[in-house]
Formats: C-alpha cells, sequence, structure tokens
C-alpha cells in the first residue's frame, strides 16, 4: 500500500510577510517586558541611586528589588512562552490557509482546474475556502461544458464537410446541425465571458 506523502507542516512561501509577523510577535513580547521594567523596577533603582534619602529607605527599595527579580521574572516569563505558544499555533492556523489557497491560486493560472482546497478542522477561512470551492466547481462545469460543445461542434463542421464534398442530399440538415452546435458553442462562450462592471473607475463604496 502506498503511503501518503508528508506535509510540510510550516512551509515558507513568503517570507517578507511570515517573517514580518515574527518580527511583530517578537516585537510586542519585548514591549511587554519593557512596561513591567519602567513600572515596576525604575521607581526603585532611581530611589536606590537618590543619596538624599535615607538608607531605611534605600535598603528597602533593594530590598523590594530582589524580592520581585524573584517571584516576578519566572511569571513573566512563563506568561510570554504561553503568549508566543499561542501565537504561534494560530499564526500556523492562518498560515497553512494561505498557503493552500496560495497553491490553488497557481494551479489555477496554470489552466489546472480540479484545484480545490481543503482545510483542516482548526484552520481559519473555512467559509472562503468553501467560496472557492463552489467556485471552482461552477466554472469547471462551465469549462467541460465548453469543451463538449468544441467536441460538438467539431464533428458537426466533419460531417459538413464530408456532405459538401459528396453533395449528398442531407447537407442542409448538416448545415443546420452545425449551426446549432456553433450557437450552443456561442452560449457556453458567453458564459464565461468577462464585461467591465458599470461601477468600474467610480467611487469606493
Amino acid at each position: 500500500m502506498k503511503q501518503p506523502a508528508k506535509r510540510r507542516q510550516y512551509p515558507v512561501f513568503s517570507r517578507n510577510r511570515q517573517y514580518r509577523m515574527v518580527f511583530l510577535i517578537l516585537f510586542y513580547t519585548c514591549s511587554i517586558c519593557g512596561v513591567l521594567f519602567l513600572c515596576l523596577f525604575v521607581p526603585d533603582i532611581v530611589l536606590m541611586q537618590d543619596e538624599s534619602a535615607k538608607i531605611a529607605y534605600r535598603t528597602a527599595a533593594a530590598d523590594r528589588l530582589l524580592s520581585m527579580h524573584t517571584r516576578l521574572w519566572p511569571t513573566v516569563l512563563a506568561i510570554i512562552c504561553l503568549i508566543g505558544l499561542h501565537s504561534f499555533r494560530r499564526f500556523t492556523r492562518i498560515l497553512g490557509p494561505m498557503y493552500r489557497f496560495h497553491s490553488a491560486f497557481e494551479g489555477v493560472a496554470a489552466g489546472e482546474m480540479d484545484h480545490r482546497v481543503h482545510l483542516r478542522a482548526s484552520d481559519e477561512f473555512k467559509e472562503e475556502a468553501a467560496a472557492f470551492n463552489t467556485m471552482m466547481d461552477g466554472l469547471a462545469a462551465k469549462v467541460a461544458h465548453c469543451q463538449e460543445s468544441m467536441s460538438a461542434v467539431a464533428a458537426a463542421a466533419t460531417r459538413l464537410a464530408k456532405t459538401a464534398a459528396t453533395e449528398a442530399p442531407g447537407h442542409k440538415q448538416t448545415l443546420a446541425e452545425f449551426e446549432t452546435q456553433i450557437a450552443v458553442l456561442n452560449t457556453a462562450v458567453a458564459a464565461l465571458s468577462v464585461s467591465a462592471s458599470p461601477d468600474d473607475g467610480g467611487e469606493d463604496h
């Protein structure tokens, strides 16, 4: 039995966007640490360096600093680790769908109409994936209809050429079938045509 290919869990497909998100997580983490340091440690540090303050106040400030270093930083580091882990998990739940959408867009651009987006239960953008798959199903059906119409037109053209070459009595009927197939093909192509929206070029709503 053939083993399924292992999927890369954390692919890199847009380095600028992914590295920017990592940088933002690190930036906010460092900002939280900086704010905690300014609020909790700087007042006591200033008091310790104030030579005009009483020695008892300076000693109490030093004791508070030592006590906070002992109790606060392990808690802060644990909270930062939890936030970082949660952010990373959320990041992968967004990154995975983005990677699959990116692959699907590339496949459709290359003319592969069988591309669909399949997401995991914990991923984001499920509604967008469903809308994309519905759109591709409709587009694939229209393309298949066009292909069938093209085959029918080609067959009708062949029969018309043979009828015209032999001057058979059924050439009028063959010509009528050919015209019918042409009309069906035009209808199918019209369903795929792209027309400019009346609001194009207007103000954004």
